[in-house]
């Protein structure tokens, strides 16, 4: 779950949750998946011992769908911010990161969707037209993981499926 506050602590952005959140964003649009969409939910746990551990300190609840925990946001909402000043904080965050417009466009439109009574944010993701960066450093998804591009073959590799994509419209 990207969850954009310290667990516990009020007031505070979560930097490296953000972080996150726009180098998962640059890992997937670096797949190269023509005309591929991905989903970045906020509010969203992948397990349930993360989804326990926050329901918990939230003094929440959760629900469970198709193996994924839905918590919402409401809970951030209400101690810190309105849903407004929460996007707001969001995006200002994400205004400070090195990455490409292309992606940090993408970023700054989120979708906020009400679940059976929780409110999650959704971000989608297209493939960007050329491989991109974060911070400098260039980034894939491997499974549900975000691994940063340590070595040229595999840059080279990736950059390969940019130019497949770009021969195919010819």
């Amino acid at each position: 779950m990207f969850d954009l506050k310290p667990s516990g602590k009020k007031n505070k952005s979560n930097n490296a949750i953000i972080e996150k959140i726009a180098k998962t964003a640059v890992a997937m649009s670096n797949l190269g998946i023509r005309d591929k969409n991905f989903c970045i939910f906020i509010g969203v746990a992948d397990d349930r011992t993360a989804a326990e551990k926050i329901a918990k300190i939230n003094k929440t609840d959760f629900l469970e769908v198709s193996g994924k925990f839905v918590l919402g946001i409401e809970k951030d909402i209400s101690t810190e911010f309105t849903l407004d000043s929460y996007i707001r904080r969001y995006l200002s965050e994400i205004e400070k990161f090195d990455i490409s417009t292309e992606i940090k466009s993408q970023l700054k439109c989120p979708e906020i969707i009400s679940y059976r009574g929780k409110q999650v944010v959704i971000l989608n993701i297209k493939t960007a037209m050329d491989v991109s960066k974060f911070e400098g450093k260039y980034y894939i998804r491997e499974g549900s993981n975000t691994k940063e591009i340590s070595n040229m073959d595999d840059l080279v590799s990736i950059s390969k499926r940019f130019a497949s994509v770009e021969k195919m419209d010819c």
